[in-house]
């Protein structure tokens, strides 16, 4: 790994090229198997009898070991809320990779991956073994970036989407984004400050989240807080538009809740954390919900919206019985259906509601015997059998579930660090692809029934 230095020079522009920068898959050494150990990046909840965390890149959390409700202790999620995106009390399990796979009702597919050991995906099958991996370190795309202090948020990525010809666009938080091709070469980069999320439309334009910093006088007139901002690019990396989150609330009936009401730490009025673009399915129902216009999750304010990018309005809002909540987004039968991280019972959940009469339709809460708690990030997918594919970040985990609730698929993720391995990367997000999606380029041969 490059080494961070304290300070670096500003970008010249925002859009970088593979050829501005001189980069080809010959110009890079070959991945190392780990990552470097250069400085501390663990952060997590502390006692005195806690050995201390390693010095490795990347994030990692300690996982639990056992069933229970052991994460919701009131101190520690103070603590936890202090620093930000970080987490975990419990040594990681011994489990790695699939744990539990019944053949017979698991939704079939390809996972793609994205893991807090380093900034890297990957694409594996339904029994763990990794297809294909894509890796590019933050330093070598943007050797130039203005940063004042080094961030752990560069040794990873925070989302990454793949296309069809093998062609991957990776987030790294809060910094920017790039497109690799299949081999990990670099085809453009743009420091645009991107975080969370993304979707790539049809005509191959992207939507993307991410954040600028301003002073708001009626907010705070001596300290600038984050505004969030939808931008759309087009398939090449170059800006076509952006909106303001802050302007789209101003504009409507929907009021942003005083500052008082939130906490001051780095002013983060918002932290939108997903992004959909709607198809429309919902529209006859509701106009809000007409095809593209935009739903976002917004955790500071526990609030689903939508937005209109035309009229650059927010349209639509929900609050419900979810707190601190990720990865909204509508589904086939018209409900939407989020991540409730922090909810009402001292368990994470994934929720379903009406959106139109608030009602809750289903829910996945978790036991004693099936625990189920992730304190930041989280995401969930609807498969096409009717499964529920559930990534609990903090503890390294993907869990499918069948309608009724049980468990047919289960996944740990097998990087750790630390004394004995007792800490667990993150698993930021895991995608099930369809068996369809086309990976031939990865030189893998399939049977049918794969």
């Amino acid at each position: 790994m490059i080494a961070v230095p304290r300070w670096r020079r500003p970008l010249a522009a925002g859009l970088i090229s593979a050829s501005l920068l001189g980069l080809s898959c010959s110009d890079s050494e070959p991945p190392a198997e780990h990552p470097t150990e250069t400085r501390e990046t663990v952060q997590g909840i502390a006692s005195a009898q806690d050995p201390p965390p390693p010095r490795r890149s990347g994030r990692w959390l300690r996982a639990r070991t056992r069933p229970g409700r052991g994460e919701r202790i009131e101190s520690a999620a103070e603590k936890i809320n202090a620093v930000g995106y970080v987490g975990g009390s419990r040594p990681a399990p011994a489990a790695r990779g699939v744990v539990r796979h019944d053949r017979a009702h698991a939704s079939p597919g390809i996972n793609f991956l994205t893991s807090g050991h380093a900034p890297e995906a990957a694409l594996i099958d339904m029994d763990g073994s990794v297809i294909h991996t894509w890796r590019a370190e933050f330093w070598d795309v943007w050797p130039d970036y203005e940063m004042r202090d080094a961030r752990p948020g560069t040794e990873y990525w925070r989302r990454a989407w793949l296309f069809e010809n093998g062609d991957i666009l990776a987030i790294v938080a809060d910094l920017g984004i790039m497109k690799l091709d299949r081999d990990s070469c670099l085809i453009w980069a743009n420091a645009c400050r991107a975080h969370h999320d993304l979707e790539v439309l049809p005509n191959g334009d992207i939507y993307l989240l991410a954040r600028e910093t301003r002073l708001v006088e009626r907010i705070d007139s001596e300290t600038p807080v984050f505004d969030d901002i939808v931008l759309l690019f087009d398939a090449e990396g170059r800006e076509k538009s952006r909106i303001s989150l802050m302007a789209c609330f101003e504009k409507s009936k929907f009021s942003i809740p005083p500052p008082g009401d939130r906490p001051p730490r780095n002013r983060d009025l918002f932290h939108t954390n997903s992004l959909r673009v709607l198809d429309g399915v919902s529209a006859h129902r509701l106009p809000a919900f007409a095809s593209g216009n935009i739903l976002v999750s917004i955790l500071k304010l526990d609030t689903v919206a939508i937005v209109d990018p035309a009229r650059r309005e927010v349209v639509w809002t929900f609050r419900g019985d979810f707190s601190r909540q990720h990865d909204a987004q509508m589904l086939s039968n018209g409900r939407l259906m989020l991540f409730d991280n922090q909810g009402r019972t001292g368990r994470s959940a994934v929720q379903e509601y009406d959106p139109i009469s608030g009602s809750k339709e289903w829910e996945f809460r978790g036991s004693d015997e099936e625990p189920f708690y992730s304190h930041t990030c989280g995401a969930a997918q609807r498969l096409p059998n009717g499964n529920t594919l559930l990534i609990e970040s903090d503890n390294g985990r993907a869990l499918e579930i069948a309608p009724a609730g049980g468990v047919v698929w289960e996944y740990y993720n097998p990087h750790r660090a630390g004394p004995n391995d007792q800490f667990i990367a993150a698993l930021f997000d895991l995608r099930r692809l369809p068996l369809d999606f086309p990976i031939g380029w990865t030189g893998e041969v399939r049977t049918s029934h794969e």
